[in-house]
């Protein structure tokens, strides 16, 4: 379904304001245990109720309904949808509507891409078992904190974080250091602290000595600066003695350079 006058031509209509409102959908029960592709886009943003639940929809495994208005009707926003009871779902786009409340992610084993940037969530409060993930993004939810995810432990395979605009202050300790599938990171504009930024570079260090590689990119740019920390990188004969020294330079992040390759 994917209309820029979605929610015109259906629903209530007022013969006052001649609008259409409500439309059928939104809020809906409804029964597809075999419907595996769910697709609700308005690029005008008139469908702006409140969302379904999509475990009336249980062999689920793609869902995509970016910049339709959910929630933008509703003092507070619409719920974050639950995911518990679609264990199949694998690509999920919900970025640029009006979801609001917390989002957990447990046990979605063939989850692999999920996109929920620019909403107003307010937390993440579950973070397990996603072996498949490898590309999520969260940006310009700016109240979405304190707590970021444990990437290492909840999903070892990710590839692309994307957790810029939003409102992140603690971090866990490892929590980067064994994702080596790592190609980008952007955490740019939260609220971590020195020692918290220095926790961040000294883990991806680790996540480096890992698995080297080249041209992963990490955006810390509108944090607290890192202070000056010497750390050493094994060389490629991984030698104790032959060691390489890096050392995070705090005039450099807190006038122009933001970026590790």
């Amino acid at each position: 379904i994917r209309s820029s006058v979605l929610g015109r031509n259906i629903g209530v209509y007022d013969p006052a304001t001649q609008t259409y409102s409500q439309a059928a959908f939104e809020g809906a029960t409804f029964n597809l245990p075999l419907l595996q592709t769910l697709e609700i886009i308005c690029p005008e943003k008139r469908i702006r109720g409140e969302f379904f639940d999509p475990s009336q929809a249980p062999s689920l495994t793609t869902l995509l309904s970016y910049d339709t208005g959910w929630g933008l009707d509703i003092p507070g926003g619409t719920q974050f949808p639950s995911f518990a009871g679609n264990t199949s779902i694998n690509y999920v786009r919900l970025e640029g509507n009006n979801f609001s409340g917390n989002m957990s992610l447990t046990n979605l084993t063939n989850l692999r891409e999920f996109y929920v940037g620019a909403n107003d969530i307010g937390a993440i409060t579950g973070w397990l078992n996603l072996p498949a993930l490898e590309e999520f993004s969260i940006s310009n939810n700016s109240n979405c904190g304190p707590d970021l995810p444990n990437f290492s432990l909840g999903s070892p395979n990710i590839k692309n974080i994307g957790c810029n605009n939003c409102d992140f202050l603690n971090y866990i300790d490892g929590s980067f250091s064994s994702s080596t599938r790592i190609r980008s990171v952007d955490l740019q504009n939260n609220r971590f602290n020195t020692s918290t930024i220095d926790e961040i570079l000294s883990d991806l260090v680790d996540n480096y000595n890992n698995a080297p590689r080249s041209g992963v990119i990490v955006n810390l740019k509108d944090n607290a600066p890192p202070s000056k920390i010497p750390v050493s990188i094994p060389t490629e004969s991984t030698s104790l003695i032959q060691t390489e020294s890096i050392t995070v330079d705090q005039d450099q992040f807190t006038e122009a350079g933001y970026f590790i390759t």
